[in-house]
């Protein structure tokens, strides 16, 4: 059975210490529901104001109050929902254009927004410093992966645009991986872009000659994929007999090696393109899991963390 909501309003006041606790500048709390499920709900509005209209500047009336509701950071290990009572009014100055306008915060979260201003800079945290996946920032605010990213591409993708974070760099390492394994057609068709990412990475060491590497940019470098895998077999076909006899050291021995697993290597293109990519997702899972445990001792932790990771454990706690 469902809980009662718990109510902190007295008369014309609120409660200082509901305020404090919940920490949402300028906006008081009026209940709290813990529902009857995993959710915590909680109902916030701003104090009663006089108003001018953001346009002309008179005095606005009260247009009474709308719903908002916003997924804000977990508390208490339970997704929270907070309830925002926006205020509305009305501008009555006949030559104003301005009807009727909505209260904001912007220390709160944006206009339209789905999540709070302090969401996505915990979910941001989150990724930054303890490894997670979006998906599991999903999990923990009680949303989705798509309402999490589109939150926060904007201000990820704001920070990267800033050309004040490379100040002082006088030093960079350059590398570059395969990002993936499957088709490097454009995007708009299909694919998943080049498979190669370049990085150049802040070497720079600081006054007492420790280096804080960090990330400055990426540079994704095209590369050429097959639209079937008749002509990919002949590109294979290709490198096969070219690669090995090439002055250059490092692709003849690619070459040498390429050669000796070419059955392995032109099965994919007999076969459907059918890989082992579930095997390696798998395997990436694991590596990824021993290199922030830095390695196991215990060989039975080791088995009962990868088989957590892997799915080989359910709990109706886990779903």
């Amino acid at each position: 059975m469902a809980r009662a909501a718990a109510r902190c309003h007295h008369a014309n006041t609120y409660c200082v210490n509901c305020d404090l606790l919940v920490g949402l500048d300028d906006l008081h709390v009026i209940d709290v529901d813990p529902g009857d499920g995993d959710r915590l709900t909680v109902r916030v509005e701003s104090a009663r104001m006089v108003m001018g209209c953001r346009t002309c500047g008179a005095i606005a009336h009260s247009h009474g109050r709308r719903e908002v509701v916003l997924t804000d950071a977990p508390c208490f290990d339970r997704p929270v929902k907070i309830v925002w009572r926006k205020r509305t009014w009305r501008c009555v100055e006949p030559a104003c254009p301005v009807g009727t306008f909505t209260e904001q915060n912007h220390t709160v979260a944006e206009p339209r927004a789905l999540l709070t201003v302090r969401a996505y800079w915990w979910a941001i945290r989150q990724l930054r410093r303890e490894h997670a996946s979006v998906r599991g920032i999903a999990r923990q605010l009680g949303t989705t992966w798509n309402t999490v990213w589109t939150s926060i591409r904007p201000l990820l993708k704001a920070m990267a645009d800033d050309d004040t974070r490379f100040d002082g760099v006088t030093r960079l390492g350059v590398d570059e991986h395969v990002r993936h394994h499957v088709s490097e057609r454009p995007i708009d068709q299909g694919g998943r872009g080049p498979k190669m990412l370049g990085g150049m990475v802040n070497l720079t060491t600081d006054a007492k000659g420790r280096t804080r590497a960090r990330l400055c940019a990426q540079q994704l470098r095209a590369a050429y994929q097959a639209d079937s895998p008749a002509e990919g077999r002949k590109i294979a076909e290709k490198v096969l007999a070219t690669f090995p006899t090439c002055p250059i050291k490092e692709i003849k021995r690619l070459g040498k090696t390429l050669r000796q697993w070419r059955e392995a290597f032109l099965a994919y293109f007999d076969t459907g393109r059918a890989n082992n990519g579930g095997t390696e997702a798998i395997n990436g899972l694991i590596e990824l899991q021993r290199r922030i445990a830095r390695g196991f001792r215990n060989r039975d932790h080791y088995r009962l963390r990868m088989l957590l990771i892997g799915g080989g454990l359910t709990s109706p706690h886990l779903k």
